[in-house]
């Protein structure tokens, strides 16, 4: 196969590889609700990285639970780039297992997502028929 034979199949690779990606991450941008009720900004926000920090590779998920939940909220990072390594104690991973100890924290999305947490608050997990994704604790961060 000549060089400008293989032009078409590599460009529609690559369009399949940056689409896949966008669509994965836009299944997580879905609406979320709690326990079948929709929630406010107050409850979960789900926000790129500060750009002015080369940090908009990241997706950070913030979120509080009721006080009756055995569950804790917090903030954490969906990192694939590690971009903001250096404000996490451990690293995303795209294909984690949910730990046996894991809580439920009842928030799920339009797209079947739901929302676990380890039972030591380290690491959420979102998680759908295919896919457990573990997204660490960020720890408070500043960048100028």
């Amino acid at each position: 196969m000549t060089a400008r034979r293989w032009l078409p199949p590599l460009a529609l690779l690559a369009f399949a590889v940056s689409a896949c990606g966008a669509d994965d991450q836009e299944r997580l941008l879905e609406a979320w609700e709690r326990d079948g009720r929709a929630v406010s900004d107050a409850d979960l926000q789900m926000y790129a990285g500060p750009a002015h920090c080369q940090q908009d590779a990241a997706l950070i998920l913030s979120f509080s639970v009721p006080r009756e939940s055995p569950a804790a909220g917090g903030s954490f990072v969906r990192d694939p780039e590690g971009v903001m390594d250096d404000y996490t104690a451990a690293s995303f991973h795209a294909d984690a297992e949910l730990p046996d100890d894991a809580l439920p924290t009842g928030y799920e999305n339009a797209a079947g997502v739901e929302l676990w947490l380890a039972d030591d608050g380290s690491t959420a997990y979102l998680v759908d028929d295919d896919t457990v994704e573990a997204w660490p604790a960020l720890e408070p961060s500043v960048c100028a």
